[in-house]
């Protein structure tokens, strides 16, 4: 069969190569997209920004060192976890393409169905039967592994789930009960995922709680009946994922400047300040040289080794302590290693950018 005039324009003036882009741009236009796809760090951070964001820090750590109405005092539980066991089983899409939050589009779209259905997830029934198991009482805590986008997707989708089954029980024949209890347990993921002991969780349980108190504020009286001064609330979650997305970008563009080590040594020193930012900003100093273009061809400041050793005295947390010898053992990688080090630890910074 005889190709087209048409056809034999294009691969006479594009060739091969020239279809083989243009199907890679229809497939990044067409692909799903991770809600997570933010700006990530810059290669490198000059002099001026690191000390702009060292500055910034400067100002900002007593908003961090006040009380904050976290989840530290172990009041909420981790049932979350056993969700995200099942949601990897039973919904593995959804770690791709977080569930759309359906409460936003038209009755009767495609994406509303499709959130409404979610209701229904096996998911929710694990999270809630065990919730009402325990009560108010946490389940045994462990610590996570590394977030991935794939996992921070599921959660989304499980607060999204949980957030249908409150709409349907608002909907005529209502069941407040069941709305509540669907309520309640997004505000506890929120807060367990705050409570965890990195920075990576604490984002995304802000998130949550943060996205909670949003829908909570389109029918007052549930919200009334699962959170105090829900207007406050929401307001002061606002506040908290905006400072947390903002310490976690001044905290590596300090660890760049050798003139910023010593105010994150004071953050990493801060016995007011939750484990998750405290390990942050010592991943800063032990990290920060990937940002700074001399010392991974020079070799690492010898800064950077001192404070190490100082912290490594001191009575840390556990993940902080367990962030500080992973710091020290970097000190003492080659060039190559080194390089291999910064290449994993940019990866995982730019896949948590967006959270």
């Amino acid at each position: 069969m005889q190709g087209s005039i048409h056809k034999k324009l294009i691969f006479a003036g594009f060739g091969c190569a020239g279809v083989l882009v243009v199907l890679i741009v229809i497939a990044l236009l067409f692909m799903p997209r991770s809600e997570f796809d933010q700006p990530r760090d810059q290669l490198y951070y000059t002099i001026a920004q690191a000390s702009a964001a060292r500055d910034s820090l400067e100002g900002f750590r007593v908003r961090f060192a006040a009380p904050r109405g976290r989840a530290a005092d172990s009041t909420y539980g981790t049932f979350w976890k056993a969700a995200l066991v099942v949601m990897r089983t039973e919904q593995p899409l959804a770690g791709i393409r977080a569930l759309p939050y359906g409460d936003t589009f038209p009755a009767g779209s495609d994406a509303r169905r499709e959130w409404m259905r979610a209701a229904d997830w096996r998911a929710l029934d694990v999270l809630l039967v065990r919730a009402a198991g325990y009560g108010a009482r946490p389940g045994q805590s462990d610590t996570v592994r590394l977030l991935t986008q794939a996992d921070a997707n599921l959660i989304i989708s499980i607060t999204r789930a949980l957030h249908a089954r409150a709409r349907r029980g608002l909907t005529p024949p209502l069941q407040m009960d069941e709305a509540m209890g669907a309520e309640r347990e997004v505000i506890a993921i929120g807060r367990g995922l705050e409570s965890e002991p990195d920075l990576a969780h604490d984002l995304v349980g802000a998130r949550v709680f943060r996205d909670g108190l949003r829908f909570l504020a389109t029918v007052p009286p549930l919200a009334r009946r699962v959170v105090r001064d829900p207007v406050v609330a929401l307001a002061r979650a606002d506040s908290d994922l905006y400072e947390l997305r903002a310490v976690r970008r001044w905290m590596a563009a300090a660890g760049s400047l050798i003139d910023g080590l010593p105010t994150l040594e004071s953050w990493a020193r801060d016995t007011a300040l939750v484990p998750a930012i405290r390990l942050e900003a010592v991943q800063a100093i032990s990290y920060g040289w990937v940002f700074n273009n001399r010392e991974p061809t020079y070799g690492l400041s010898a800064e950077r080794g001192r404070i190490l050793a100082a912290l490594a005295s001191l009575d840390l947390p556990p993940s902080v302590a367990a962030g500080v010898r992973e710091g020290q053992q970097v000190q003492r990688l080659g060039v190559a290693q080194r390089f291999a080090r910064s290449f994993e630890y940019r990866t995982a910074r730019d896949a948590a950018a967006g959270f």
